[in-house]
């Protein structure tokens, strides 16, 4: 994990995703290297973006995190489909900027899923990647997340079908690897 850049904790945040981001989010939402990850590619209209937000909002399965970095929105970190009984989730992410340095995505996903096992309760977290993302692929990886095998369908994108490949992270591994990872992240 040479490649990672040593980022100070405090420069870095997650906040609660309020109604004075919705514009920020759909400009990276809809820029064409955020969207040509997503499942589906159409671009999002102010409206569509407003009806998803108040969603959001009265959706206790759901929490969006807005990731800042030096005190500015650069991402989203997102859990869906929480199961409060088995205390589960399928999480998201993404980096609206891209003029922040090598390893700032990593910082990202340690503190999401800081965020996830222990603010949320989370025991176990679920990640996919659609099977041309290497990169998001390697990222799991390199935080710990276990590839499984599923029936997932995979999605059609810009004429050509590709595969979900679906990842696993339980607490237990978390906890294991977490201060490993974290000192690979953060300067001392």
């Amino acid at each position: 994990m040479a490649d990672i850049a040593q980022h100070k904790f405090e420069d870095c945040s997650l906040r609660e995703l309020t109604e004075k981001d919705l514009g920020q989010v759909l400009t990276w939402r809809n820029s064409p290297r955020v969207r040509i990850q997503m499942y589906t590619e159409h671009i999002i209209a102010w409206e569509e973006h407003k009806a998803w937000f108040a969603k959001l909002s009265e959706n206790k399965k759901v929490c969006f995190r807005l990731f800042e970095y030096q005190s500015q929105p650069v991402g989203i970190v997102q859990f869906t489909g929480i199961d409060t009984n088995n205390n589960t989730a399928n999480w998201g992410f993404y980096m609206g900027r891209e003029d922040l340095p090598i390893g700032t995505g990593m910082t990202l996903g340690f503190l999401g899923l800081s965020f996830g096992f222990e603010e949320l309760g989370l025991n176990l977290v679920n990640g996919e990647a659609i099977g041309s993302n290497q990169a998001s692929q390697k990222f799991h990886e390199r935080l710990g997340f276990s590839p499984i095998e599923t029936n997932k369908p995979g999605v059609e994108k810009d004429g050509r079908y590709e595969i979900i490949k679906s990842y696993q992270l339980t607490k237990e591994n978390w906890l294991k690897n977490k201060e490993e990872l974290h000192e690979k992240i953060f300067l001392k």
